[in-house]
């Protein structure tokens, strides 16, 4: 599997595992904290599986 299809994959995923836990989220929190808290763990997953990558 290619390197960016499996940081495209990972990141797909992860978001998606974090959408129940959205909806609990955001009856107690900042919708805008609970938009990051979910793109950002995401983001760095991905871009760390982009990374590394062998010169």
């Amino acid at each position: 599997m290619q390197k960016e299809t499996r940081g495209m994959t990972a990141g797909v995923a992860v978001f998606a595992l974090t959408l129940p836990a959205r909806r609990y989220a955001v009856m107690y929190l900042d919708p805008v904290f609970v938009g990051f808290g979910r793109k950002i763990p995401v983001s760095t997953l991905s871009s760390a599986l982009l990374d590394n990558r062998s010169p």
